[in-house]
């Protein structure tokens, strides 16, 4: 399950560290941690695209992008340049119910406004490939991969603007086409396989363990949950102060966006009538 603040909201310390002690790659927490580490992240990328990279110069994990353009920004799970090419790789390890794609050109308009401000001209923005990787298939057609691009409608050649959008299903992953795909695929999936000595999956693998054995990681997932846990004060306290209802919508919209939780996890959190939710998701998703 992905975590956001959110997640955090209403356990004590001692439910955080049980979870803690369970998460796993999918948690884009750990993902983020593990991906950090430029060997670790240029090979599950050549996994992933089926083809040799350049040297990785820049990579950060949890991203932040202030919106100048929207109300509000985006934090990116994984950053990466590789030889002037940017690779946006996010782990979506349950279904939030919102249109995914409609997110991925969000990520990339935030990603391309913030190429632009640094001074350059458009012919200067980088090629981009945003990559998510999906514990559920969110097109519906079985496939293991989804691959898009702009194209012009008349000739379907593609257009020269650099962006690239692939969408991973892991739970499609026995369609992948070699032993290694698969193997990544099922492992991102939380599926229990024999791990070859030696392997990308081992080198993930050792790195899960070290990380959740590492105390700063541990401090840093203790941190979260107290900001949580300040957030959700502040958020009753508003409530109080200006309305409890729309002080609920104002909060449920913001799970919605930014958390993992179904409609009835979010009813109960924002106190917001289910009803009332769904119009609300319904909404949002359009």
């Amino acid at each position: 399950m992905p975590l956001t603040i959110y997640d955090f909201v209403k356990l004590d310390s001692e439910e955080l560290k049980k979870v803690y002690e369970k998460l796993t790659i999918a948690s884009d927490f750990i993902f983020s941690m593990v991906m950090r580490d430029k060997k670790i992240c240029k090979k599950v990328l050549r996994v992933l695209l089926q083809k040799k990279l350049g040297k990785i110069s820049q990579i950060e994990y949890q991203k932040s992008i202030d919106s100048a353009f929207a109300s509000k920004g985006v934090r990116l799970d994984i950053y990466a340049e590789i030889e002037g090419q940017v690779y946006n790789i996010e782990m979506q390890a349950s279904n939030r119910g919102d249109n995914i794609f409609k997110r991925i050109r969000f990520y990339q308009i935030a990603l391309d406004s913030e190429a632009m401000k640094k001074g350059e001209d458009y012919d200067s923005l980088p090629a981009m490939t945003t990559i998510f990787i999906c514990s559920y298939d969110p097109v519906g057609d079985g496939d293991y991969i989804y691959t898009y691009q702009n194209r012009f409608s008349k000739t379907q050649n593609l257009v020269n603007d650099g962006k690239t959008a692939i969408v991973f299903n892991t739970s499609a992953y026995k369609k992948a086409p070699n032993k290694e795909l698969r193997e990544l695929l099922a492992y991102l999936h939380g599926v229990k396989i024999a791990i070859r000595p030696g392997s990308l999956i081992e080198e993930i693998d050792n790195k899960v363990k070290e990380s959740k054995n590492t105390q700063i990681w541990r401090d840093t997932f203790m941190e979260m949950s107290l900001r949580a846990q300040q957030f959700y004060n502040e958020w009753r306290a508003e409530g109080r102060a200006e309305g409890q209802h729309d002080a609920s919508i104002k909060f449920a919209r913001k799970l919605i966006t930014e958390s993992s939780f179904d409609d009835n996890k979010v009813s109960s959190l924002s106190e917001l009538p289910i009803d009332e939710v769904i119009q609300l998701r319904s909404k949002l998703s359009q």
